[in-house]
C-alpha cells in the first residue's frame, strides 16, 4: 500500500509495515503541513523515494525483508545525495541503534515519542539536508558560469567513462577554447571577460542535450563529455556549439558603461572513449586535436587522430 498527499513545503517518506501505525503517523504529519508519502511495503521504498525525492525518510527498523537496515543500504547505495534517514523503532538495544547509525541513519525516534518532537526533528534535519545539498552543488560548480568545474570533470567524467566502458558504449569528450579570450580581457576589462564567458556558456547550454555535461575546467577552456556519441556524432554537436555560440555578438557593458558588441568564436577538439585508457588520456587526445584547430586558423571541430574508424591514426580530420 502506497499513499500520498501534497501540502507542506518538506517532502517526507514514511516506510512502516504496521499500517495500524504507519497511517496514524502520516496524518499527524500532514496536520503539521508536511508533505507525506507513505508505503507498507519494504520492497518499493527505494522506488519511491526516487520517485519522490524526500528531504526526509522515516523507515520501521523491524520490517519483513527488507527490514529498515537493508532498506537504509540501498538508499546510501543508489541515491546521490542519499536522504536523511530517521528510525522508528520501540527497540532500546544500544547495539541496534549503532547498527542503525552505521548503516547510514541520522537519528531514531521511539514509536509513540511526542508528535510535536517528531515534526521538529524532521524540520531540523530537512533544513540540515538542504543546506548540506547546497555546500555539495557549490563544491562542484564554477559560480561564474553555473556549469561543472573542475572537480566535478574528474569526478564524473571518470564515473561517465567507467559507465561508458562497463556498457561497451562510446563516450565523446569535446575539449572547447574562446578563440582570442586573452585580448577580450586586455582590451575591456576581466568584467567583460566574464560577461562573455557567461553568455557563452548559456549558448552552448542551450543546444546540449539532457544527457550531456558540461564542465568549465581552466579560464576560458570547457569541456563537454556526450555518452553514447561517436567521433563523428560529436563533431556534429560541437558544430551546433559553435553556430549557437557565434549566432550573433555577445551584447555587454564595459566599466565605462558603454556598449559593446563581441563577436566570439570557439574552437572545439573531439575524442572519443575507443582508444582513450583513461579520463586523462581521453581529455589529452581532446587537447591535442584542439590545439591542430587553433593552428589551422580556430573556429572549427577538429577530431584526434585515430577517432573514427578506419582513419589515418596519424592525421586528425578538420570541419
Amino acid at each position: 500500500m502506497t499513499r500520498s498527499h501534497r501540502g507542506g513545503d518538506i517532502r517526507v517518506v514514511i516506510v512502516d509495515d504496521d499500517v495500524a501505525q504507519l497511517e496514524p503517523l502520516a496524518q499527524l504529519l500532514r496536520d503539521n503541513d508536511l508533505e507525506v508519502h507513505a508505503t507498507s511495503d519494504s520492497g518499493a521504498a527505494v522506488d519511491l523515494v526516487v520517485a519522490v525525492e524526500p528531504a526526509v525518510v522515516i523507515l520501521d527498523v523491524h520490517m519483513p525483508e527488507p527490514d529498515g537496515f537493508e532498506v537504509c543500504r540501498r538508499l546510501q547505495e543508489s541515491i546521490e545525495p542519499p536522504p536523511a534517514v530517521i528510525f522508528l523503532s520501540g527497540d532500546e538495544d544500544t547495539a541496534r541503534l549503532i547498527e542503525g547509525l552505521e548503516v547510514g541513519a541520522i537519528d531514531y525516534v521511539s514509536k509513540g515519542a511526542d508528535v510535536r518532537g517528531l515534526v521538529a526533528k524532521v524540520r531540523a534535519i530537512a533544513e540540515l539536508a538542504s543546506r548540506l545539498r547546497e555546500l555539495a552543488v557549490h563544491a562542484l560548480q564554477d559560480p561564474l558560469t553555473e556549469v561543472g568545474n573542475r572537480r566535478a570533470f574528474d569526478e564524473e567524467g571518470a564515473a561517465m567513462l567507467a559507465a561508458a566502458r562497463r556498457h561497451r558504449r562510446t563516450l565523446s569528450c569535446l575539449a572547447i577554447d574562446l578563440d582570442r579570450f586573452k585580448a577580450v580581457n586586455d582590451r575591456h576589462g576581466h568584467a567583460v571577460g566574464d560577461a562573455v564567458l557567461v553568455a557563452v556558456a548559456r549558448r552552448m547550454r542551450e543546444v546540449c542535450r539532457e544527457s550531456d555535461r558540461m564542465f568549465r575546467v581552466g579560464g576560458e577552456e570547457f569541456v563537454l563529455m556526450a555518452p553514447e556519441t561517436s567521433a563523428r556524432e560529436a563533431r556534429v554537436l560541437g558544430n551546433r556549439l559553435r553556430a549557437a555560440v557565434n549566432s550573433e555578438p555577445v551584447r555587454c557593458e564595459d566599466l565605462k558603461q558603454r556598449a559593446l558588441e563581441l563577436r566570439v568564436t570557439i574552437t572545439v577538439g573531439v575524442a572519443d572513449s575507443i582508444v582513450a585508457g583513461d579520463l586523462d588520456e581521453l581529455l589529452a587526445r581532446a587537447d591535442v586535436a584542439l590545439y591542430q584547430g587553433k593552428r589551422a586558423g580556430r573556429d572549427r571541430v577538429v577530431l584526434a587522430a585515430g577517432g573514427p574508424a578506419g582513419r589515418d591514426r596519424g592525421v586528425a580530420e578538420a570541419e
